[in-house]
């Protein structure tokens, strides 16, 4: 790559604010390329600001230390112009933003995973080109097609509030050009999470709880070999969750966000306590283990566990102080269920996910005559969706065995 040979004598002349080096720069050039080569812009405060410009051709030299200098000049006080990455901007601005807003945990963490589908798609465009309106409708597609219409309508939203609105505090554009446009992102559902899911026979759920309550932990998750602590305690930490899930039927979100403080144990039961800041319909509600086998599972596990009421009742791996993230969560749970299919040579318990353990407790509830409404209560949310995404019928007699063997 050439190196302006003119960098010295252009720098010697004294730019007036708002004056760049680009022309003089490139006309100093050598007649074929690759360049790369220092420009310098005057601020409209007086400070010069200079950049690194790489470029194939002198026609794109200047175009690239144009639109460097523009931004520098347009955005005041900014240190970001439109020649940087987008994705630098996300990690830097954006997702930062996110983190200290005044979200719910849920809300937070859904937030998060929404920008990062979205720096994923950005990545590579400077934030000049990132910004047109055919870039970001074509991310926002990708998103849909890839995670389904609800990931791109709420990474559209993340997109809205917390990228393209902060630009425009940069001053770098001057507005939202997604606002008042619409964007058919479908209706596409995919995702981790089944809408229902066949419910779970009575030898299978026994099979499963008797073997999650059995489980070697003393190793890493399979298929991974590696024997650092993190990955034995993602182990244990993955199995505490899918015994806490089979037991009360709690969400993902909702089962990752409980500390200490919200267990309470009695000679009668262990009941968790689900606040509305932490339930995805912001329905408190108070529920207990229904099996006996698995109460007794996690009163022996309470027993060994820290004192301070605000730790996380299943912690991130790496950090016993910190709450797991819920996508991290969920592949630990998916690898987890494939295992456990392997052993017990099934392919259904292999491609079962944990929000299948609301449709399995609520069939229980079902066979033992429950309410429709104090089954809706229990997993948080109306009559209407309990039926609808809730409910398989097609083996309601051994899921009342199941009950039964669980409660003796």
């Amino acid at each position: 790559m050439t190196t302006n040979p003119a960098k010295a004598k252009a720098s010697r002349t004294r730019l007036a604010p708002g004056e760049n080096s680009v022309e003089r720069v490139a006309d100093a050039l050598p007649p074929k390329g690759p360049y790369q080569a220092d420009v310098s812009v005057r601020l409209w405060d007086g400070k010069l600001k200079r950049f690194k410009i790489r470029a194939k051709t002198k026609s794109e030299f200047r175009r690239l230390g144009t639109v460097k200098c523009e931004s520098a000049l347009s955005s005041g006080v900014s240190s970001w112009s439109k020649g940087d990455q987008m994705d630098g901007y996300i990690d830097k601005v954006a997702q930062p933003a996110i983190e200290g807003a005044r979200l719910r945990d849920n809300t937070k963490s859904r937030y998060l995973l929404a920008v990062s589908q979205v720096r994923d798609r950005l990545k590579g465009f400077a934030i000049g080109d990132a910004i047109k309106f055919r870039t970001l409708e074509r991310a926002l597609l990708d998103i849909a097609d890839q995670h389904g219409s609800e990931s791109a309508r709420q990474a559209r939203t993340v997109l809205s509030k917390y990228v393209l609105d902060q630009l425009i505090r940069e001053e770098l554009i001057d507005h939202n050009p997604l606002r008042g446009v619409s964007i058919d992102l479908g209706t596409v559902k995919k995702g981790m999470k089944p809408s229902g899911g066949k419910a779970l026979t009575s030898s299978e759920y026994d099979a499963i709880v008797d073997h999650l309550i059995g489980r070697d932990v003393v190793r890493p998750l399979p298929p991974g070999t590696d024997r650092r602590g993190t990955s034995i305690a993602k182990h244990a930490n993955v199995v505490a969750l899918a015994l806490l899930q089979a037991g009360t039927g709690l969400r993902v979100s909702e089962a990752l966000a409980l500390t200490l403080r919200d267990v309470v144990l009695t000679d009668q039961a262990v009941t968790v306590t689900v606040s509305k800041n932490i339930s995805k319909t912001h329905r408190a509600r108070t529920v207990p283990i229904l099996d006996n086998r698995i109460e007794g599972w996690w009163r022996n596990r309470l027993d060994h566990l820290a004192v301070n009421p605000a730790t996380p009742l299943i912690s991130s791996p790496g950090n016993d102080a910190k709450h797991w993230r819920t996508d991290n969560a969920v592949k630990a749970c998916a690898s987890l269920y494939r295992d456990i299919g392997r052993v017990l040579d099934n392919a259904d318990i292999a491609a079962m996910r944990s929000h299948a353990w609301r449709t399995v407790l609520n069939n229980r509830a079902i066979a033992q005559g429950v309410s429709p409404e104090i089954r809706a209560a229990y997993f948080g949310h109306d009559v209407e969706m309990n039926d609808k995404a809730y409910t398989d019928l097609t083996d309601i007699e051994a899921m009342t065995k199941a009950l039964k063997h669980g409660a003796e």
